[in-house]
């Protein structure tokens, strides 16, 4: 029996290096797999908190008695408060840039419409 182990050493060997690289590619496989995924997770979260933005804005201009930043403020509590609820991680960061980013562009929206109206 001994001998026969010995005969065929390096066929078990080559065996053994062949299932030990593909069990290292497996398990690296499955570690990218699980990156993407929570990746992708993230993505979709910001993304759909993200727009939420614009509808509690619409919700927001509403309040004719409050400030722009009191309605500012209004809109970071709501999308804060629908991602606690969705358990999404609240970026106030670029939520605050998604809010200014719109306040701009309604801006300028609004310019254009009020001079075409001038002409």
């Amino acid at each position: 029996m001994l001998q026969n182990f010995l005969d065929n050493y390096e066929l078990y060997l080559s065996i053994a290096a062949a299932i030990i690289s593909l069990i290292f590619a497996i398990i690296v496989c499955i570690i990218k797999l699980v990156r993407a995924v929570k990746a992708k997770t993230k993505l979709q979260d910001d993304t759909d908190l993200l727009a939420a933005v614009a509808p509690v804005m619409q919700i927001a201009e509403t309040f004719t008695n409050y400030s722009g930043a009191e309605k500012k403020e209004y809109v970071l509590t709501r999308i804060n408060q629908l991602a606690i609820e969705n358990g999404i991680n609240f970026d106030i960061q670029a939520v605050s840039n998604k809010i200014e980013e719109l306040i701009k562009l309604s801006k300028e929206v609004n310019y254009k419409k009020t001079n075409e109206g001038e002409e």
